[in-house]
Parts: structure tokens; sequence; C-alpha cells
């Protein structure tokens, strides 16, 4: 199956780093924060869920699955966790870490071809993914330059008209679909275009995303610290941040963290904008700032919380490093993945140890 290309997207974050998605007299341990959630990979044969206070320097297990979760979602009025691993769907109470998950079902399709899943207002996850149609069953007729195809999809036996699909991209259908007792359900199928830039990928479905409140996706957390996102500016006009990073790059970057500090960065493109080394952190308006260490990656996510920056690979959040606004380096893990600053303070699980799950 082909990769998977990141789409250009309007994302329902349910919180930021620093909200607090805890809901007043819920149970939770006195901590200072600010906390980052992450997958430490450096285990032969397992994947260990972990939240760490960056200013108490602790770090608090979640759970231990043999390989690493491609999804989660944290639903917290319910006080449940959903992941995905290993082509199932599962859950387990977020307060109770030692909890045995519970299996609600495989995947209906392959876990690489899930592009997003979430749970909706009325309390079902929903999922959406591609499925591969074969180009001999896609007929097109050009409207003119520039304003698409008049498409029809020959998927499954059925017919699908397009006539609002880009002219670029290859054709895929694009499926929605709900977990009902066990069972994925179909909602709506769609003939789509992906596997370029800008395409319409998942937004040539119809049905309106609907997310539950007081929930928190893994993968709108890890594209928030992108420049596809809301919170880096990546087309910045600073002529610091210009003086600062060179001309090895296509433009710039800034992300300001508070009244007095702010970040600058080269920003490169491919199908999109990618924030890119070198890295700098100093004061606002970046007359004196410092080059961060040990970022070598050619395409970087970016993120802040309170006094604390991090900094890891685009898309996967993998090699993360955490800085102070003071560019000091105070925790980095080679062996990461999905590195992302967690909303609150953790729920604190009276348990010694998370059972090892799928």
């Amino acid at each position: 199956m082909k990769p998977m290309k990141m789409q250009r997207a309007v994302f329902v974050v349910a919180a930021t780093a620093g909200l607090s998605l805890f809901g007043a007299g819920t149970a939770r341990a006195a901590a200072s924060g600010p906390y980052l959630f992450y997958f430490d990979k450096s285990a032969p044969n397992q994947c260990i869920a972990k939240i760490r206070d960056m200013n108490a320097e602790t770090d608090e297990l979640l759970q231990v699955t043999k390989h690493c979760p491609s999804a989660m979602i944290w639903d917290f009025d319910g006080g449940r966790r959903f992941y995905v691993a290993d082509g199932h769907v599962y859950s387990r109470p977020i307060r109770n870490s030692a909890a045995t998950p519970t299996d609600l079902g495989s995947l209906p399709t392959g876990e690489e071809d899930i592009q997003d899943i979430w749970l909706d207002e009325g309390d079902n996850l929903r999922a959406a993914y591609f499925a591969a149609i074969d180009p001999k069953k896609v007929t097109a007729t050009p409207k003119s330059v520039g304003e698409g195809d008049v498409s029809t999809y020959n998927f499954e036996g059925k017919q699908y008209v397009a006539d609002k699909l880009v002219n670029w991209g290859v054709p895929w259908m694009a499926i929605l679909v709900e977990l009902r007792g066990g069972t994925w359900q179909r909602m709506e199928v769609a003939p789509t275009k992906w596997e370029a830039g800008d395409t319409n990928g998942l937004s040539a479905l119809t049905t309106p995303k609907k997310v539950k409140t007081k929930t928190l996706s893994l993968k709108e957390m890890l594209a928030a610290s992108l420049c596809a996102g809301s919170r880096l500016d990546c087309a910045s006009e600073l002529p610091a941040v210009k003086a600062l990073v060179g001309k090895n790059v296509t433009q710039y970057g800034t992300l300001k963290l508070d009244e007095q500090h702010m970040m600058g960065f080269g920003v490169k493109f491919g199908d999109t904008a990618h924030a890119s080394p070198p890295v700098f952190i100093g004061d606002k308006g970046l007359k004196k700032a410092k080059k961060l260490k040990d970022v070598t990656a050619e395409q970087l996510s970016i993120a802040a919380a309170g006094d604390f920056v991090l900094v890891a690979d685009e898309y996967t959040n993998e090699h993360a490093r955490v800085f102070r606004k003071t560019g000091e380096l105070v925790w980095s893990q080679a062996k990461t993945a999905s590195a992302i600053w967690y909303p609150g303070a953790p729920l604190r699980s009276p348990s010694k140890a998370a059972p090892t799950s799928k």
C-alpha cells in the first residue's frame, strides 16, 4: 500500500498544551507540569506509553504494548482511552493503567490505511480510510484547465460520479465507517484524489465530522505542531530570523513563546511547508538568540508548553528533545515516538505497572 501523505485539513483539536481537560472535581495529583506524552521504544519488543512531568523530572507509566499504537484518543468525560494496535481497536480506563484492555474488534481495513479515527458526539467511534481502485475503472472528462474533471469511479459494482476533484493526484475511494457492536458499518463512500499535495483526500466525504467535546486525538496534536497547523508562522518576514537562519532555505518561520521569548527556524518546501534547521530561541524579536544543539532532522515538529519547547522529527515526533526557553537542552530520548504536550495533569494510578497487551 502507498505510504501516507499528509493532507492540508482543518483539524478539530479538542485541547492545546496548557489547557486542562479535567473538569471541576476530577481527582488528580498535585504536580507542576507541563506534561509530555511519548512512546518509549528503548526496550526490545515493547512500546511503553509514558507521561513526563518536565519540572518534577518524573515519568508516569500508562501502558505497555508490543507495538506502538498508530492512533490514540483520550475521552476525559468518559474516563476512557482508545488506541489502535496490531489491527485492532482497544479501550482501557484512563484512571487505571493496570486494567486489562478491552478488545473492541478488528479494523475495517489495514492499519496503515486508516487516515483518521475519532469519537463522535454520539459517543461512537468513527474512522475514515482510503481504499484502492483500479485506474482502469476510473474515467475522467476534463472540463477545462484548472477546473478539475468530471470523473466516474466504478467501485465494488457501483458507479460514483465526482465533478469537484482536482486534476492531479491518484484516484482512491474515501470511506467513512462507524463501530457498532463490534462491527464496522459503512456510513459513506466517496471518490477522491490522493498521493499529492493539496488533493481532495478525506475532504471528499460530505458527512460532517462532529467530535465529542473533551476528547484529545494524538494525531491532531501531532498535526498542530507542523507548518500546516495553526501554531507556527511558517511565512515570517521578521528580518532577524532571516539573518539568523541564512539563505539555505525557502522561507522563514517563528513561534511566539511568551511576551519575552520567541523561536526562529528555516522553512523548506516539498508538497507543503516544513519547519527545518537551524532553530534558534531568543528574546522577542530575536535580537539576542541561541542556536539549539543536536537538531539535525531535515523536517521538524515544534511545540511549546510553559517554559519548555519540544523539537522532534516531523509527522512521527521521534527523537524528541525538550529545551528550556533559555535554549538549554533538558531532556532527550533517541528512541521515542509521538511526543506531544499533554494537557492538564495526568490522572495518577495506584497501580504498580500496566500489563503488556497487544
